[in-house]
């Protein structure tokens, strides 16, 4: 027996469908030299995803315009994330006052996010600072490292994500001693004094910003005095979140 056909539903858009629309939208609108070398095969497709994420969403066009030459331009034998890496240098450098807007933001925005993996597991993730996302690895890799013993079948991820459970939900019941950590900071004497040029923590580029923030966390650098007609919340964010990572805890130190 024949029924009433029912209206259509709306179309299901599949994620990874919608996030190649949006990168192609931004190569053809944002990016000209970019398409042009990928149109003529001086550049692969892995390469233009990394200008496309990194350089496409400089708001000013003539700013990203001079950003992609300049990246282009030192294109070389570069493998795609080490393009990415050079792209993001160059737009810490040369956008570092949007660069200073977004980190704030990032920051504000840190938290602690359960996901279900529908599996009978679940993650949790963290949003940090970067230094101290580093420092957190660190110290868990190091207690991993302690609580290995003969015979345990565990690997190095598992016993980092046990320590983890331990620490959080254990504090003080687990025996597990103090751990010792050391972070690497790579910066030049005109980013630590007021330059643009990004920073490196770990291997990992950070904005100038941090990398001052760092400094006069450690006491590297006298912390300045606000300026009478600053807002008083101008960056509370950034300075108690770096803070709070990248202080010496009684059970990591930091250089």
């Amino acid at each position: 027996m024949g029924g009433r056909r029912g209206r259509p539903g709306p179309p299901h858009h599949h994620p990874g469908r919608v996030g190649a629309a949006r990168r192609a939208v931004t190569l053809v609108e944002r990016l000209p030299a970019t398409l042009a070398l990928l149109s003529r095969g001086a550049l692969t497709p892995a390469h233009a995803r990394q200008m496309v994420a990194v350089v496409g969403p400089v708001r000013d066009d003539a700013l990203r315009a001079d950003i992609e030459a300049h990246v282009l331009g030192l294109l070389g034998d570069k493998t795609p994330p080490q393009l990415g890496d050079c792209a993001r240098r160059v737009v810490l450098r040369k956008d570092a006052e949007a660069a200073g807007r977004k980190l704030v933001a990032a920051i504000r925005d840190r938290g602690v996010r359960p996901h279900d993996r529908r599996d009978g597991t679940g993650s949790i993730v963290i949003d940090l600072p970067l230094p101290a996302c580093a420092a957190i690895h660190r110290a868990l890799e190091a207690h991993a490292e302690q609580a290995r013993v003969d015979g345990d079948e565990r690997t190095k991820q598992q016993r980092m994500a046990d320590v983890l459970q331990d620490l959080v939900l254990r504090p003080g019941e687990n025996g597990l001693p103090p751990v010792s950590i050391a972070l690497t900071l790579v910066a030049t004497l005109e980013t630590v004094l007021g330059g643009t040029e990004p920073g490196q923590v770990d291997g990992h580029v950070v904005p100038a910003e941090l990398v001052r923030e760092l400094a006069y966390t450690f006491g590297l650098l006298p912390r300045p005095t606000p300026a009478v007609d600053d807002p008083p919340d101008a960056e509370p964010a950034l300075a108690t979140a770096s803070g709070s990572a990248t202080s010496d805890p009684p059970t990591a130190s930091g250089r």
